[in-house]
């Protein structure tokens, strides 16, 4: 369990999931070991969910 910044609250994950971006061959993500959300925000997104 970890607490917050503040120490108020206690933040407990209960499962561990991930994103996945897709993008075509030449795109600029992909030359990114890493990609923050801010850089995703700065191109167009498809967003869809599992059943």
């Amino acid at each position: 369990m970890r607490r917050s910044a503040s120490g108020a609250t206690q933040f407990e994950p209960l499962i561990d999931d991930y994103f996945v971006a897709v993008c075509p061959f030449g795109h600029p993500l992909l030359e990114q070991q890493e990609v923050s959300w801010q850089d995703l925000l700065r191109s167009p997104i498809i967003a869809g969910s599992r059943p």
